[in-house]
């Protein structure tokens, strides 16, 4: 699935550079980018027990492992401001540990999750020569939740498909590197909205249940 979509995200930038191709690159003010790399996030889950009645404190436990990224960005410039959008994929795996005693819970939930990213940001270019750009803004998510592994006898959870959230992000993408046609560097937080909900993750606003991301990877400009 993954692969499918980030072959989608491709031929979309590739669409739109080709469609484009009577404006000369350097007078445009469409710029086109991919860009792949790491992701470290998805769930964020509830650590703090004391907030769910008759808990011991380890009852819960999450882990995350380090998943890809990959998508598209459509920017419009306006001197050294400039408004962003585009298209992304980031996938990560989950496992969630249960040792409650008082309910006689006990095992392991594996869960991967596939995050379907639109984002809308403002940008600024901090140096021209240098390259250095940051952007902010906000993000919309389709979310996909695959069951990988899950002992018996689990507490059943809740998954919430739509979610949104905040941008931040830095690129690193100087003039040697365009003429040389070699890709530049990104780093990008996100931190949004709920996406999984059981009896030791609630929708309260103590516990701080949430989604994040954090990527970092190669961004490559197209036009």
């Amino acid at each position: 699935m993954g692969i499918i979509l980030l072959v989608i995200c491709l031929f979309s930038a590739c669409t739109v550079v080709k469609k484009g191709n009577t404006v000369h690159a350097n007078k445009s003010r469409f710029h086109v980018m991919v860009h792949a790399g790491i992701h470290h996030g998805g769930i964020i889950e509830n650590t703090d027990m004391n907030l769910i009645e008759n808990v011991e404190p380890d009852a819960f436990t999450g882990a995350t492992n380090l998943g890809i990224n990959a998508g598209t960005r459509l920017s419009y410039i306006f001197k050294r401001i400039f408004l962003e959008t585009g298209s992304g994929i980031s996938t990560s795996k989950h496992t969630f540990s249960y040792h409650d005693a008082l309910r006689s819970i006990n095992g392991d939930r594996k869960l991967m999750v596939v995050q379907l990213q639109c984002p809308f940001n403002v940008g600024f270019d901090i140096s021209k020569k240098l390259g250095l750009s940051l952007h902010a803004g906000a993000s919309v998510n389709y979310n996909f939740f695959t069951g990988l592994e899950e002992s018996t006898g689990l507490q059943n959870y809740e998954t919430i498909p739509w979610s949104a959230g905040m941008n931040l992000g830095v690129c690193f993408l100087p003039e040697i590197i365009l003429q040389k046609h070699l890709p530049g560097l990104y780093v990008e937080f996100y931190r949004g909205l709920q996406i999984y909900k059981d009896i030791y993750n609630p929708a309260i606003e103590e516990a701080s249940c949430g989604s994040s991301s954090f990527k970092l990877g190669l961004l490559y400009k197209i036009r």
